[in-house]
């Protein structure tokens, strides 16, 4: 057990051997000039000054300020946290983090693609219905019945997966994939494709998800080829009318 300081003592006025009276300590000071020791110096402004109960510069009672200090650094107050505004700005994460890219899933209807990689899925999707035509016609000759519906399921399938792509490249846009039914209005649709290969993707995330990845060589490659086909097939209807024609004349 230790006996706590008696604060309450220092801030009496009663003289005592430890405080005597200003009048009694000035006139036990050394007169002015003779010794340093009559200055002073306040502890909270470091104001230089005669001995005395207050300070002439801030105005404080020196031996209640000194006893304030020693009972706060035995004590020291609690700190209290400030209190959360309930209309503060909320500081943790609201919305979903999207990545930098988007994943590419060619057969559903969410995502996003770009302008190249509609023309190389769009041409890797021709170049696998050749053959598959090509199976469902030979069952044709055994049975028509049979070729019918490979023919038929072979369509659907054709037509379920360009819709799939044609929606990926309308969110690129930022449009909504229900759009897709203006290709099949005549003029309209037609013009309406064509602006699908031609107006260019949004660069950031919009509200169909975070932008596609950048394309790679294989998809360059396989959009460039739409280029090689539509060289073909111009030259070709200029070619086969010319050739049936001098063919005719010939005979």
């Amino acid at each position: 057990m230790r006996k706590e300081q008696d604060f309450a003592a220092s801030l009496s006025l009663v003289e005592t051997d430890d405080h005597p009276t200003p009048s009694a300590s000035q006139s036990a000071a050394p007169t002015a000039g003779t010794s340093s020791t009559s200055d002073m110096t306040c502890p909270k402004c470091g104001h230089q000054q005669p001995k005395a109960l207050e300070c002439s510069a801030c105005g404080i009672a020196i031996e209640k300020f000194i006893a304030r200090q020693a009972m706060l650094a035995e004590n020291p107050p609690e700190v209290v946290s400030p209190v959360v505004s309930p209309y503060a700005t909320p500081k943790a994460t609201v919305a979903e983090v999207l990545p930098e890219f988007g994943e590419l899933k060619p057969f559903t209807t969410d995502g996003r693609i770009g302008r190249l990689r509609y023309l190389a899925w769009s041409m890797v999707m021709m170049l696998a219905c050749i053959p598959l035509f090509g199976v469902a016609a030979g069952f044709f000759f055994v049975s028509e019945i049979l070729g019918g519906l490979l023919i038929a399921v072979v369509g659907i399938a054709v037509l379920v997966v360009g819709v799939m792509i044609g929606v990926q490249r309308l969110h690129d846009i930022g449009w909504t994939g229900w759009l897709l039914l203006l290709t099949l209005v005549p003029v309209i649709g037609g013009v309406f494709s064509l602006l699908m290969f031609v107006i260019p993707g949004s660069t950031a995330a919009n509200r169909f998800g975070p932008p596609p990845p950048p394309n790679s060589t294989a998809v360059k490659v396989l959009a460039l080829l739409w280029l090689a086909v539509i060289v073909l097939g111009i030259g070709a209807a200029i070619a086969v009318p010319a050739f049936m024609g001098y063919a005719g004349a010939g005979l």
